[in-house]
Protein backbone atom coordinates (compact mmCIF):
# COMPACT_ATOMS: atom_id res chain seq x y z
CA UNK A 1 0.00 0.00 0.00
CA UNK A 2 1.33 3.33 1.10
CA UNK A 3 5.00 3.89 2.84
CA UNK A 4 4.34 6.34 5.45
CA UNK A 5 7.15 8.45 7.29
CA UNK A 6 9.02 6.90 10.42
CA UNK A 7 7.95 7.27 13.79
CA UNK A 8 9.75 10.13 15.26
CA UNK A 9 10.66 11.40 11.70
CA UNK A 10 7.23 11.59 10.95
CA UNK A 11 6.25 14.46 13.32
CA UNK A 12 9.16 16.09 11.78
CA UNK A 13 9.17 15.44 8.42
CA UNK A 14 5.54 16.02 8.00
CA UNK A 15 5.80 19.57 10.14
CA UNK A 16 3.42 21.92 8.50
CA UNK A 17 4.84 25.78 7.47
CA UNK A 18 2.93 27.10 10.07
CA UNK A 19 5.17 25.34 12.71
CA UNK A 20 8.15 25.41 11.28
CA UNK A 21 7.53 29.53 10.80
CA UNK A 22 6.63 29.25 14.63
CA UNK A 23 9.89 27.05 15.56
CA UNK A 24 12.10 29.67 13.68
CA UNK A 25 10.27 32.98 15.31
CA UNK A 26 11.21 31.01 18.71
CA UNK A 27 14.57 30.44 17.67
CA UNK A 28 15.56 33.46 16.46
CA UNK A 29 13.83 36.01 19.36
CA UNK A 30 15.91 33.57 21.70
CA UNK A 31 19.13 34.19 19.65
CA UNK A 32 18.22 38.02 19.73
CA UNK A 33 18.08 38.23 23.43
CA UNK A 34 21.20 36.11 24.29
CA UNK A 35 23.04 38.25 22.20
CA UNK A 36 22.52 41.37 24.07
CA UNK A 37 24.39 39.45 27.19
CA UNK A 38 27.95 38.47 26.81
CA UNK A 39 28.82 35.42 29.01
CA UNK A 40 29.91 32.15 28.84
CA UNK A 41 26.16 30.55 28.92
CA UNK A 42 24.18 32.85 26.67
CA UNK A 43 26.99 32.41 24.58
CA UNK A 44 26.47 28.85 23.97
CA UNK A 45 22.90 28.93 24.30
CA UNK A 46 23.33 31.52 20.86
CA UNK A 47 25.45 28.96 19.76
CA UNK A 48 22.92 25.95 19.97
CA UNK A 49 20.18 28.57 18.61
CA UNK A 50 21.97 28.99 15.41
CA UNK A 51 22.91 25.19 14.96
CA UNK A 52 18.91 24.37 15.26
CA UNK A 53 18.20 27.70 12.77
CA UNK A 54 20.46 26.21 10.53
CA UNK A 55 19.28 22.75 10.54
CA UNK A 56 15.44 23.81 10.37
CA UNK A 57 16.81 25.46 7.33
CA UNK A 58 18.52 23.07 5.67
CA UNK A 59 15.70 20.24 6.33
CA UNK A 60 12.38 21.74 6.25
CA UNK A 61 13.06 24.85 3.86
CA UNK A 62 15.77 23.16 1.40
CA UNK A 63 15.88 19.01 1.93
CA UNK A 64 12.46 18.53 2.60
CA UNK A 65 10.89 20.12 -0.11
CA UNK A 66 13.49 19.36 -2.48
CA UNK A 67 15.73 16.78 -2.01
CA UNK A 68 15.31 13.80 0.35
CA UNK A 69 12.72 12.65 2.85
CA UNK A 70 12.24 8.96 4.57
CA UNK A 71 9.40 6.98 4.42
CA UNK A 72 8.63 3.75 6.38
CA UNK A 73 7.25 0.69 4.51
CA UNK A 74 3.59 -0.41 5.92
CA UNK A 75 2.34 -3.61 3.63
CA UNK A 76 3.47 -6.38 1.60
CA UNK A 77 2.87 -4.91 -2.16
CA UNK A 78 6.05 -4.36 -2.75
CA UNK A 79 7.77 -7.29 -2.14
CA UNK A 80 10.16 -8.78 -2.18
CA UNK A 81 12.20 -5.57 -3.52
CA UNK A 82 10.76 -3.42 -0.17
CA UNK A 83 9.58 -5.43 2.79
CA UNK A 84 6.41 -4.19 4.33
CA UNK A 85 5.64 -4.35 7.74
CA UNK A 86 4.81 -7.87 8.47
CA UNK A 87 7.99 -8.88 7.60
CA UNK A 88 10.00 -6.15 9.37
CA UNK A 89 9.48 -2.87 7.24
CA UNK A 90 12.02 -1.22 5.24
CA UNK A 91 12.87 2.43 6.18
CA UNK A 92 13.71 4.17 2.98
CA UNK A 93 15.24 7.23 1.80
CA UNK A 94 13.28 8.94 -1.65
CA UNK A 95 15.16 11.04 -3.69
CA UNK A 96 12.67 13.99 -4.87
CA UNK A 97 15.06 16.09 -6.43
CA UNK A 98 15.92 13.95 -9.65
CA UNK A 99 12.71 14.05 -11.07
CA UNK A 100 13.20 18.11 -11.08
CA UNK A 101 16.47 17.42 -13.77
CA UNK A 102 15.60 14.20 -15.69
CA UNK A 103 12.13 12.67 -16.07
CA UNK A 104 10.70 9.29 -14.60
CA UNK A 105 11.96 6.00 -16.28
CA UNK A 106 10.43 2.91 -16.74
CA UNK A 107 12.31 0.22 -13.93
CA UNK A 108 12.31 2.67 -10.88
CA UNK A 109 10.67 2.26 -7.74
CA UNK A 110 8.43 5.84 -7.66
CA UNK A 111 6.46 7.51 -4.14
CA UNK A 112 3.80 9.41 -5.71
CA UNK A 113 0.41 10.53 -4.79
CA UNK A 114 -2.89 8.35 -5.89
CA UNK A 115 -5.35 9.81 -7.66
CA UNK A 116 -8.21 11.58 -5.44
CA UNK A 117 -10.70 8.91 -5.09
CA UNK A 118 -7.93 6.38 -4.07
CA UNK A 119 -5.98 8.63 -1.53
CA UNK A 120 -9.97 9.07 0.32
CA UNK A 121 -10.25 5.14 0.39
CA UNK A 122 -7.24 4.77 2.04
CA UNK A 123 -7.79 2.96 6.06
CA UNK A 124 -6.65 5.15 8.38
CA UNK A 125 -6.34 8.58 6.49
CA UNK A 126 -6.87 11.70 8.47
CA UNK A 127 -9.00 14.66 6.34
CA UNK A 128 -6.41 17.14 4.62
CA UNK A 129 -3.80 14.20 4.64
CA UNK A 130 -1.32 13.37 2.08
CA UNK A 131 -1.34 10.18 1.10
CA UNK A 132 1.40 8.49 -0.92
CA UNK A 133 1.91 4.67 -2.53
CA UNK A 134 4.84 3.32 -3.47
CA UNK A 135 4.88 1.15 -6.65
CA UNK A 136 7.21 0.63 -9.64
CA UNK A 137 6.92 2.55 -13.41
CA UNK A 138 6.57 -0.39 -15.24
CA UNK A 139 5.18 2.32 -18.31
CA UNK A 140 4.57 5.44 -19.66
CA UNK A 141 3.41 7.94 -22.37
CA UNK A 142 2.79 5.97 -25.79
CA UNK A 143 3.04 1.95 -23.95
CA UNK A 144 0.94 -0.78 -24.62
CA UNK A 145 0.30 -3.00 -21.38
CA UNK A 146 -1.24 -6.25 -20.77
CA UNK A 147 -0.85 -9.25 -17.84
CA UNK A 148 -1.97 -12.99 -18.74
CA UNK A 149 -2.73 -14.71 -15.55
CA UNK A 150 -0.83 -17.66 -14.93
CA UNK A 151 -2.67 -20.98 -15.14
CA UNK A 152 -2.58 -24.45 -13.32
CA UNK A 153 -4.65 -27.59 -14.09
CA UNK A 154 -4.82 -30.95 -12.71
CA UNK A 155 -6.57 -33.65 -14.31
CA UNK A 156 -8.12 -30.69 -16.07
CA UNK A 157 -9.48 -28.98 -12.97
CA UNK A 158 -8.03 -25.09 -12.33
CA UNK A 159 -6.02 -24.22 -9.03
CA UNK A 160 -5.54 -20.14 -8.29
CA UNK A 161 -2.36 -19.09 -6.96
CA UNK A 162 -4.03 -18.62 -3.68
CA UNK A 163 -5.08 -22.14 -3.39
CA UNK A 164 -1.82 -23.60 -3.92
CA UNK A 165 0.00 -21.37 -1.81
CA UNK A 166 -2.95 -22.64 0.60
CA UNK A 167 -2.71 -26.22 0.10
CA UNK A 168 1.71 -25.88 0.09
CA UNK A 169 1.03 -24.31 3.72
CA UNK A 170 -0.92 -26.59 4.76
CA UNK A 171 1.32 -29.63 3.55
CA UNK A 172 4.10 -27.63 5.83
CA UNK A 173 6.54 -26.55 2.45
CA UNK A 174 6.59 -23.03 3.92
CA UNK A 175 6.70 -23.67 7.71
CA UNK A 176 4.22 -22.32 9.99
CA UNK A 177 5.67 -19.24 11.03
CA UNK A 178 2.31 -17.19 10.40
CA UNK A 179 0.28 -16.29 13.42
CA UNK A 180 -3.22 -18.18 13.53
CA UNK A 181 -4.94 -15.12 12.85
CA UNK A 182 -3.32 -14.13 10.06
CA UNK A 183 -4.34 -17.53 7.84
CA UNK A 184 -7.23 -16.65 6.43
CA UNK A 185 -6.79 -12.70 5.59
CA UNK A 186 -3.30 -12.59 5.06
CA UNK A 187 -0.81 -15.38 4.05
CA UNK A 188 0.25 -14.07 1.14
CA UNK A 189 1.65 -11.49 2.46
CA UNK A 190 4.04 -13.52 4.79
CA UNK A 191 4.50 -16.32 1.44
CA UNK A 192 4.49 -16.29 -2.34
CA UNK A 193 4.31 -18.86 -5.19
CA UNK A 194 5.49 -18.23 -8.54
CA UNK A 195 3.92 -20.88 -10.99
CA UNK A 196 6.71 -21.72 -13.58
CA UNK A 197 6.71 -23.67 -16.65
CA UNK A 198 7.98 -27.09 -15.10
CA UNK A 199 7.12 -26.77 -11.71
CA UNK A 200 6.64 -23.65 -9.02
CA UNK A 201 8.54 -21.57 -6.56
CA UNK A 202 7.51 -21.26 -3.12
CA UNK A 203 9.30 -18.86 -1.33
CA UNK A 204 12.39 -19.45 -4.19
CA UNK A 205 12.16 -23.17 -2.88
CA UNK A 206 11.93 -24.50 -6.47
CA UNK A 207 9.24 -27.65 -5.90
CA UNK A 208 8.97 -29.90 -9.23
CA UNK A 209 6.20 -31.14 -11.04
CA UNK A 210 6.13 -34.71 -9.76
CA UNK A 211 6.95 -33.23 -5.94
CA UNK A 212 4.00 -31.04 -6.54
CA UNK A 213 1.73 -33.99 -7.23
CA UNK A 214 3.25 -36.31 -4.49
CA UNK A 215 2.58 -32.62 -2.24
CA UNK A 216 -0.78 -32.25 -3.15
CA UNK A 217 -1.67 -35.75 -2.63
CA UNK A 218 -2.41 -36.72 -6.43
CA UNK A 219 -2.09 -39.85 -7.82
CA UNK A 220 1.67 -39.67 -9.33
CA UNK A 221 -0.15 -40.72 -13.37
CA UNK A 222 -2.45 -37.23 -12.78
CA UNK A 223 -2.07 -34.95 -15.66
CA UNK A 224 -0.57 -31.38 -14.56
CA UNK A 225 -0.35 -28.52 -16.55
CA UNK A 226 1.19 -24.98 -15.27
CA UNK A 227 1.71 -21.93 -17.76
CA UNK A 228 3.35 -19.00 -15.44
CA UNK A 229 1.66 -15.59 -15.78
CA UNK A 230 3.13 -12.40 -17.68
CA UNK A 231 3.05 -8.61 -18.32
CA UNK A 232 3.35 -7.49 -21.54
CA UNK A 233 4.96 -4.30 -22.91
CA UNK A 234 4.15 -2.94 -26.59
CA UNK A 235 3.67 -6.48 -27.58
CA UNK A 236 6.77 -8.11 -26.01
CA UNK A 237 6.58 -10.04 -22.93
CA UNK A 238 8.45 -7.84 -20.27
CA UNK A 239 11.30 -10.27 -17.92
CA UNK A 240 10.82 -9.21 -14.34
CA UNK A 241 12.68 -11.27 -11.90
CA UNK A 242 12.38 -9.11 -9.43
CA UNK A 243 8.65 -9.68 -8.62
CA UNK A 244 7.38 -11.63 -5.70
CA UNK A 245 4.39 -13.71 -8.06
CA UNK A 246 3.41 -13.52 -11.50
CA UNK A 247 -0.09 -11.92 -12.10
CA UNK A 248 -3.20 -14.38 -10.89
CA UNK A 249 -5.59 -11.99 -13.03
CA UNK A 250 -5.37 -10.89 -16.90
CA UNK A 251 -5.28 -7.32 -17.33
CA UNK A 252 -5.46 -4.83 -20.44
CA UNK A 253 -5.26 -1.50 -20.94
CA UNK A 254 -7.99 -0.38 -23.29
CA UNK A 255 -10.44 2.14 -24.36
CA UNK A 256 -8.98 4.81 -21.88
CA UNK A 257 -9.00 2.73 -18.99
CA UNK A 258 -7.77 -0.54 -16.82
CA UNK A 259 -9.52 -3.69 -17.65
CA UNK A 260 -9.02 -6.50 -15.16
CA UNK A 261 -10.11 -10.53 -14.24
CA UNK A 262 -9.07 -12.12 -11.53
CA UNK A 263 -10.48 -15.42 -10.35
CA UNK A 264 -12.12 -15.30 -7.24
CA UNK A 265 -13.12 -18.85 -5.35
CA UNK A 266 -15.53 -20.61 -8.15
CA UNK A 267 -16.02 -16.96 -9.39
CA UNK A 268 -14.50 -14.08 -11.19
CA UNK A 269 -14.12 -10.42 -10.88
CA UNK A 270 -15.13 -8.14 -13.48
CA UNK A 271 -13.64 -4.66 -13.22
CA UNK A 272 -13.06 -1.34 -15.96
CA UNK A 273 -11.16 1.02 -13.70
CA UNK A 274 -11.98 -0.39 -10.34
CA UNK A 275 -15.72 -0.53 -10.97
CA UNK A 276 -17.38 -4.28 -11.73
CA UNK A 277 -18.76 -4.80 -14.93
CA UNK A 278 -20.70 -7.22 -16.54
CA UNK A 279 -19.63 -10.56 -18.29
CA UNK A 280 -20.69 -9.25 -21.58
CA UNK A 281 -19.24 -5.42 -21.42
CA UNK A 282 -15.74 -7.41 -20.03
CA UNK A 283 -15.36 -9.58 -23.11
CA UNK A 284 -16.48 -7.36 -25.86
CA UNK A 285 -13.57 -4.47 -24.11
CA UNK A 286 -11.43 -7.02 -23.89
CA UNK A 287 -11.89 -7.82 -28.03
CA UNK A 288 -10.35 -4.62 -28.57
CA UNK A 289 -6.12 -4.29 -29.28
CA UNK A 290 -4.56 -2.60 -26.35
CA UNK A 291 -3.91 1.27 -26.63
CA UNK A 292 -0.74 3.54 -26.02
CA UNK A 293 -1.05 5.44 -22.38
CA UNK A 294 -1.99 9.33 -22.89
CA UNK A 295 0.33 11.96 -23.15
CA UNK A 296 2.30 12.69 -19.78
CA UNK A 297 0.80 9.38 -17.82
CA UNK A 298 2.50 7.00 -15.68
CA UNK A 299 1.72 3.40 -15.33
CA UNK A 300 2.25 2.07 -11.37
CA UNK A 301 2.18 -1.83 -10.11
CA UNK A 302 3.30 -3.08 -7.24
CA UNK A 303 6.13 -5.49 -7.54
CA UNK A 304 3.92 -8.06 -5.06
CA UNK A 305 1.61 -8.53 -8.47
CA UNK A 306 -1.23 -10.35 -6.42
CA UNK A 307 -1.12 -8.11 -3.36
CA UNK A 308 -1.03 -4.96 -4.87
CA UNK A 309 -3.94 -2.12 -5.62
CA UNK A 310 -2.44 0.26 -8.56
CA UNK A 311 -2.90 1.16 -11.68
CA UNK A 312 -3.78 -2.07 -12.61
CA UNK A 313 -7.60 -0.95 -11.17
CA UNK A 314 -7.17 2.86 -11.25
CA UNK A 315 -5.18 3.51 -14.56
CA UNK A 316 -2.05 6.25 -15.31
CA UNK A 317 -1.12 8.80 -13.11
CA UNK A 318 0.10 12.28 -14.44
CA UNK A 319 3.34 13.49 -13.70
CA UNK A 320 2.27 16.32 -11.04
CA UNK A 321 1.67 13.20 -9.06
CA UNK A 322 5.20 12.35 -8.71
CA UNK A 323 6.72 13.08 -5.30
CA UNK A 324 10.59 10.94 -5.82
CA UNK A 325 12.47 7.65 -6.74
CA UNK A 326 13.32 5.45 -3.88
CA UNK A 327 16.58 5.34 -3.76
CA UNK A 328 18.01 3.65 -1.16
CA UNK A 329 16.94 1.25 2.66
CA UNK A 330 17.95 2.78 5.34
CA UNK A 331 16.88 0.56 7.77
CA UNK A 332 16.99 -2.19 8.90
CA UNK A 333 20.75 -2.51 9.09
CA UNK A 334 20.52 -5.97 7.37
CA UNK A 335 18.89 -5.00 4.93
CA UNK A 336 21.02 -1.49 4.13
CA UNK A 337 20.85 -1.73 0.43
CA UNK A 338 20.18 0.55 -2.64
CA UNK A 339 17.35 0.14 -4.08
CA UNK A 340 18.26 -0.89 -8.01
CA UNK A 341 15.90 0.48 -11.02
CA UNK A 342 14.50 -2.61 -13.50
CA UNK A 343 15.66 -1.97 -16.58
Amino acid sequence: MHPQTTNWLEQLSDLSFFWIAVLTAVLTTIRIAVSKRNNTFTRSVGEFADSILLAVVLVFLLLRPFAVQAFFIPSASMEPTLLGNDNVGDKILVNKFIYRISHPKTGDVVVFIPPKDVEEDVPGTQPNETVHFIKRLVGQSGDELESVAGRFQINGINYTHEVIRRKLYDAGVYGDDVPPDELDSNLQSFHHVKFLTNGVEADKKFISEPDLLRILQFPPDSTIQIEPGYDMRNGQRVYEPFIAEDPAYDFKYVNGGSLRREPMGDSQELTFNGVDVTAQDWFALNNLPPEPLPKDSYFMMGDNRNYSKDSTFWGPIGRKRIVGRADFIMWPLQRMQRIVPAR
